[in-house]
């Protein structure tokens, strides 16, 4: 039996190639929350989660803006006192990714003085602050 190859002879990619209109959102909104934090000498910016399924992405975001991305409330003791040791204030504030965020998670917000607020349905991110 002789063996068949396909070959693709032609391959288009379409232009623009981007994200999604949601990503787009989300990574707007950390970075228009970290800015105003740094602006308003509030300090650095913690995220529950990934906002977005891409590493270089997340990369950019803590390089560029300081942003602190957690997958446990528990890790902002540490990460507040990471910015402490190198002279950087940390915010209280928490942004949670548009994924699903469980009723345990947002008492632990509450508990750590960190209540959440409602979210619009237009915004990807809600943004947990006791301020």
């Amino acid at each position: 039996m002789a063996e068949t190859a396909s070959r693709v002879e032609t391959l288009y990619l379409a232009q623009p190639r981007g994200y999604c209109a949601g990503v787009v959102m989300a990574i707007g909104a950390v970075e228009r929350f970290a800015l105003e934090l740094e602006r308003d000498g509030e300090g650095d910016l913690a995220v529950y989660h990934a906002i977005v399924h891409n590493d270089t992405v997340v990369e950019r975001l803590e390089a560029a803006h300081g942003v602190h991305f957690v997958e446990d409330l528990a890790e902002l003791q540490g990460v507040e006192e990471r910015a402490a040791a190198s002279g950087r204030p940390f915010s209280n504030t928490v942004v949670f990714s548009a994924h699903w965020v469980s009723p345990l998670v947002r008492r632990a917000a509450a508990a750590r003085g960190l209540p959440s607020t409602p979210k619009p349905r237009s915004t990807p991110a809600r943004a947990i602050t006791s301020s």
